[in-house]
């Protein structure tokens, strides 16, 4: 199996800017009233960086698993419906 986690140091080189969820979601919400908090794109960007992480890291796992020493695409698209699933 693909699916199993470790994060193992990622966790502290990987940051998602507020800067940037507001700026993705402003995207997305083109034209309709929304608003997003200064707090809430704080707590988004910190999802999302844990995703980020997480989803490396099974993917790094997965191709150990298979025996190769890079990670390619088809490991992460082993690993993401388990970690859709997840989240």
């Amino acid at each position: 199996p693909c699916w199993v986690s470790g994060w193992g140091g990622m966790e502290e080189h990987a940051e998602v800017a507020p800067s940037t969820v507001k700026k993705l979601l402003s995207q997305h919400w083109k034209g309709e009233d929304a608003c997003l908090t200064t707090e809430s794109a704080a707590l988004t960007a910190e999802l999302l960086r844990i995703f980020v992480v997480e989803a490396t890291a099974r993917s790094i796992a997965c191709a150990k698993t298979a025996g190769k020493e890079t990670v390619e695409t088809e490991d992460l698209e082993k690993v993401l419906p388990q970690l859709l699933l997840d989240f």
